[in-house]
């Protein structure tokens, strides 16, 4: 009989995974022309983020990009560019990180958690129409784990309701909806280069819009100390911030950008083979791609485990899996509003958040209590193999489920 590794056996996988970030003599070099430049950075944009910035923009199907320090500092200026603050409601999902909301906080306005779509992960276009109030101002979509969010059906409902939508895409890089990547969809699309993210310098943003409007605006006024594009450098004319990217940034991130296109469709191919493995395992769904998505960025491989027809609670199943050779992740402990900041009884609790409102969240609720299961985008660089045992570890602890100690009765 075989014995699981968890309780002594021999695991499926003894490989080591693609680590990351990763970088070669291409990001040497680009840092070593910026060190030996005089234009390291401040808000003038050196060459290197300008040509960052439009060839980021060009590969996304964007017409305008803002180079930034953050993906939230693009959230940020997008809230701002909108007048967007105190009386105001923004409506976020509850299922995502904590930066996607804290952005509505820093300029005033209540936050409002709705739920999320079961398979996609992303807003529910139902849960957002039904948590509109007259003082909702704008949403703030995420394309979750990489796949995009429902882009027709949220751009229509902020259609109807003249609502501004500043899109979260720190997962997106690479992300198509019917053959088009989503930079130009909403009307500021922030993205990530955060250490963990398919596209790093370790941390830093880019945000972009098709409206030159509102670009100007956010690029050389709110995230440039309240200048003007062709004004004195020392004339100020509204509250901006100093959110510029700088020369060593993006030194590292062209040639991340370089390696993009190739890694996504890489990332695609392992996930659709590893999908058509994992389909035939009980207890475990996989995530199922509309036909508008013509790529996904996987960011993240999620999965759904449905405990009791898999026979083991999540904890137990993850520390299975691993004990094979798998690093998977249960993500998201609680949803947003169940973070410790929001407990009004917590002395502990500090800073002001304004007002906040959780609509009901089900799925929210089961994905980070029970369900949701994931692997990170670096294993998903792997040769084709690795997804072979992948698929062969989750088959083996189910096979073996009564080997745990932790199943259901």
């Amino acid at each position: 009989m075989e014995k699981l590794a968890i309780r002594g056996g021999t695991p499926v996988c003894n490989r080591k995974f693609s680590a990351w970030p990763q970088s070669d003599e291409r990001e040497l070099d680009l840092l070593r022309q910026v060190l030996e430049s005089s234009t390291w950075g401040g808000t003038g944009h050196g060459p290197m983020v300008m040509e960052l910035n439009t060839r980021f923009c060009e590969y996304h199907d964007a017409a305008f990009g803002i180079p930034l320090t953050s993906c939230t500092a693009g959230l940020d200026i997008g809230l701002r560019a909108f007048d967007i603050g105190p009386g105001d409601e923004v409506i976020v999902p509850a299922f995502t990180f904590m930066a996607t909301a804290f952005a509505p906080m820093y300029v005033g306005a209540d936050v409002v958690f709705a739920d999320v779509d079961a398979n996609s992960l992303c807003l529910d276009p139902a849960a957002v129409a039904a948590a509109i109030t007259p003082r909702t101002r704008a949403i703030i979509p995420v394309h979750f784990g990489g796949y995009p969010a429902q882009i027709d059906e949220l751009g229509a409902l902020a259609k109807q309701h003249d609502l501004a939508v500043i899109v979260d895409c720190a997962h997106a890089h690479g992300t198509e909806w019917s053959g088009k990547k989503v930079g130009g969809w909403g009307d500021l699309n922030s993205y990530s280069f955060n250490q963990a993210k398919n596209m790093t310098c370790g941390e830093g943003g880019l945000a972009t819009t098709d409206n030159e409007a509102l670009w100007e605006r956010c690029f050389y006024t709110l995230a440039c100390f309240g200048r003007k594009n062709g004004r004195p450098w020392y004339e100020h004319h509204e509250l901006g911030q100093a959110y510029p990217m700088n020369e060593f940034q993006a030194a590292v991130c062209l040639p991340q950008l370089e390696r993009l296109d190739e890694h996504t469709k890489r990332r695609n191919r392992n996930a659709a083979y590893l999908s058509g493995m994992l389909t035939e395992i009980p207890g475990l769904t996989v995530q199922e791609l509309a036909p508008e998505v013509t790529q996904h960025g996987y960011h993240i491989y999620p999965m759904r485990l449905n405990a009791a027809e898999f026979g083991a609670d999540r904890e137990t199943f993850l520390e299975a899996v691993r004990a094979e050779g798998v690093s998977m992740s249960s993500g998201y402990p609680w949803p947003l509003y169940d973070n410790p900041m929001f407990d009004k009884s917590d002395s502990s609790a500090k800073g002001s958040i304004g007002g906040f409102r959780a609509e009901p969240c089900p799925v929210t609720e089961r994905l980070c209590h029970e369900e949701a299961v994931w692997i990170g985008q670096n294993t998903l660089l792997a040769e084709r193999s690795a997804m072979d045992d992948i698929a062969a570890a989750i088959a083996k602890v189910q096979r073996n489920v009564d080997q745990l100690q932790a199943v259901l009765t």
